[in-house]
């Protein structure tokens, strides 16, 4: 793409649409959600090939179409909090979103968040089938409520 897709600028703080990414080696899941209509819902499940994305021209339509204030990505950390290889490639896939988007991006921890979707669908499911894609579409949607979640939590005031 010639031009790099910019941030929405809709009520200047953050009241339009975020896009969040379950980042992956092979697959992406993507969902949106807002802080005004703040229920994330998947949108679709692109592929990669050893986290790189095969065909950015299918992101950047969704970006073009959601206009996000910020694009978050899942950080895959390890249970100590630590960093792994996988948050390494994560920043790096961020890094080049920034690039070529112009879209800033935030890192969302992510901790079991496949493992909860999945964990989730074998409960509701009761052949349970795995639809590997819309595993990651509702991870990504889980990325999207912990930011929502972390953003609506208040935080302690100082006493004085």
């Amino acid at each position: 793409m010639n031009t790099p897709i910019k941030a929405s600028n809709t009520d200047q703080q953050h009241n339009g649409y975020v896009v969040a990414i379950d980042f992956g080696l092979k697959y992406l899941g993507i969902a949106a959600s807002s802080r005004l209509i703040p229920r994330p819902f998947g949108i679709t499940t692109l592929l990669a090939q050893a986290g790189k994305l095969r065909d950015w021209s299918k992101l950047e339509e969704i970006l073009i179409e959601y206009k996000p204030h910020t694009i978050l990505v899942g950080l895959p950390l390890n249970m100590d909090g630590s960093e792994s290889e996988m948050s390494e490639r994560a920043k790096a896939f961020g890094e080049i979103l920034i690039s070529r988007t112009s879209i800033p991006v935030e890192f969302v921890d992510e901790r079991l968040s496949s493992w909860e979707v999945k964990k989730r669908s074998e409960e509701s499911s009761k052949h349970k089938q795995k639809k590997t894609s819309k595993i990651h579409e509702k991870s990504a949607c889980l990325i999207a409520q912990t930011w929502l979640s972390d953003i609506h939590t208040p935080r302690e005031q100082p006493n004085g």
